[in-house]
């Protein structure tokens, strides 16, 4: 008899321990939930108020960025205001690229924009250029941005000439030029095209060089066939690429 009631008693102390185990693991759940709502509230608020994003662009920002604090992403504003973006374009800067707000400014934003100044590029050109490519400022300055310049200014020359290049193919400065380019402007130069052709073909259409290899190839041969000399500026014109 003792048996049995002591056995009772150990059942009814390991249900109450196993309830109210599991009442506090949903206190905790419901507490990170309603931190988490806050959190993502007053993100959606901040994203709206001082980057001018819409309700939606706010709320998909959010999504991908939480801030607890401001600090670091009223630091980012300050930056780009005084570089010279507009509110539009700030607002379609973190709409695209959300977790800009996040990056340090003086260590991770500024370079990029100081080194694209120092090489000729005037305020409403560097803020248009990033604006509509924002990945220009997470891409590496060591790694992508300076050996793009190196690469085009090897080819081009000018800086006026690589400026107006970067203009009509923004994404030209994160991408690997010399993976990219290099099979292309060797079978340019294959084919018979000399160089001043090519500079000329990479400033009207850079964005063809950095498309598929044998898709360029096969236009080339195309060009070729219908028997256009390489060395002629209209080799170049009539090229489908």
């Amino acid at each position: 008899m003792f048996r049995l009631v002591r056995r009772n008693l150990i059942e009814i102390v390991n249900r109450r321990c196993s309830i109210e185990t599991h009442l506090r693991f949903l206190h905790s759940t419901n507490s990170e939930g309603d931190k988490t709502s806050k959190e993502s509230d007053f993100t959606v608020s901040y994203f709206m108020n001082s980057f001018g994003l819409s309700a939606d662009s706010a709320l998909k920002a959010s999504k991908s960025v939480l801030l607890k604090t401001t600090e670091n992403a009223d630091s980012v504003l300050l930056l780009l205001k005084n570089q010279g973006f507009t509110s539009t374009q700030i607002a379609k800067l973190v709409s695209v690229r959300p977790k800009l707000v996040l990056f340090n400014p003086d260590k991770n934003l500024k370079p990029k924009m100081d080194f694209l100044r120092g090489a000729g590029f005037s305020t409403p050109d560097l803020t248009h250029i990033i604006s509509s490519n924002p990945q220009i400022l997470i891409s590496s300055l060591e790694k992508r941005i300076l050996p793009a310049m190196g690469f085009l200014k090897g080819i081009l020359g000018s800086d006026k000439d690589i400026i107006s290049t970067i203009k009509n193919a923004k994404w030209i400065l994160n991408s690997n030029l010399n993976e990219l380019m290099t099979p292309k402007i060797a079978a340019l130069q294959d084919h018979g095209v000399p160089h001043d052709r090519i500079s000329a073909m990479i400033k009207q259409r850079a964005g063809a060089f950095l498309s598929n290899s044998d898709r360029f190839s096969e236009a080339l041969m195309i060009v070729k066939e219908l028997g256009f000399d390489p060395s002629s500026s209209l080799f170049c014109s009539a090229s489908p690429m």
